[in-house]
């Protein structure tokens, strides 16, 4: 995951042009992965406890919607940015509207998304409410980069 090869594409036409960076500690961006594979969760888990960034798992959509909606109802907080695999979110495709729901419903702050897909994979996933696709491998300074875009810290 920390090739030099990797490639982003980010979806404009679902990006907003402008992005305004909002000022917030490293410390304080709460990340949720969701994927499949235990393998991966760990890896990726550690990939950013590397740069500072706390973040927990889920091995499905279920489990993640679980602990948005604990993690709101204990901490009045919900995660900044969520991670999540294209075969995990294929197989629960409401995932996306369900998150959306529950910021309408609780006035929270927007997700920001990022899906997880092999290089050679045609995405033919419907792509609205997702803001970057990540090429595995990816490389997590690329990543960090889109990060500093979105946050000041």
């Amino acid at each position: 995951m920390g090739c030099n090869n990797s490639k982003i594409i980010k979806p404009t036409s679902f990006i907003p042009l402008n992005v305004i960076p909002v000022e917030k500690n490293i410390n304080d961006i709460q990340i949720l992965i969701i994927d499949g594979s235990p393998f991966l969760l760990k890896l990726v888990s550690k990939l950013l406890q590397r740069k500072g960034l706390k973040n927990n798992t889920a091995m499905t959509p279920a489990i993640a919607l679980k602990d948005i909606n604990e993690n709101w109802e204990i901490n009045k907080r919900t995660y900044d940015i969520i991670i999540i695999n294209i075969n995990t979110l294929k197989m629960n495709d409401m995932f996306i509207e369900k998150i959306k729901q529950f910021e309408k419903d609780n006035d929270t702050n927007k997700h920001l998304v990022f899906c997880l897909t092999d290089k050679d994979r045609n995405i033919s996933y419907n792509r609205e409410h997702i803001n970057y696709i990540l090429f595995k491998p990816f490389s997590i300074d690329d990543f960090m980069e889109i990060i500093r875009k979105h946050y000041i810290f």
